[in-house]
């Protein structure tokens, strides 16, 4: 029915007519709205390349400092190095000198050994020589009780010797 399709045409020119109003009204409140959010997106803009140079000098800060922890780690790992050879030449010092106590004490022993036998010595010689003094004044006495004829054969064996 031609009538019937006038009106469907008529009713929906009236609705794409309202739908471009309708359009044109959110195209105007987005209009709006991106004129409000614009500055604001400008100024996420600006904070995220903030955030980006920001970030850079702590990826910056983070390599040094990652730097200086392993130039820490390695100086510890040295140190730690050093203490253990220190330790062992202690513990080896401290070897060596209970070996020189030891041998000390060996030797201590053997001095008074020693002194007391040079101490022995010192007497049987001293005894020995009192013992000499005494026979040579015995044989000076049995010298003057001789005749003369022994007395000139002892001196002259005296002289050869």
């Amino acid at each position: 029915d031609p009538a019937y399709l006038d009106h469907v045409t008529v009713d929906r020119h009236l609705e794409v007519a309202q739908q471009l109003r309708d359009a044109h009204a959110s195209n105007r409140a987005m209009v709006g709205e991106l004129s409000t959010l614009r500055p604001e997106l400008d100024s996420h803009k600006a904070s995220l390349q903030a955030l980006h140079a920001q970030h850079a000098g702590l990826q910056a800060s983070k390599a040094l400092t990652e730097e200086e922890r392993d130039r820490l780690v390695a100086s510890l790992a040295k140190a730690r190095t050093d203490r253990a050879l220190a330790d062992v030449t202690i513990a080896e010092l401290r070897r060596e000198v209970g070996e020189a106590r030891a041998e000390r004490g060996e030797l201590e022993v053997l001095l008074h050994q020693r002194a007391a036998e040079l101490a022995d010595a010192r007497a049987a010689c001293k005894r020995l020589e009192q013992e000499r003094a005494v026979q040579k004044k015995q044989l000076q006495s049995l010298q003057a009780l001789s005749c003369h004829e022994c007395r000139l054969r002892t001196s002259e064996m005296a002289q050869v010797n």
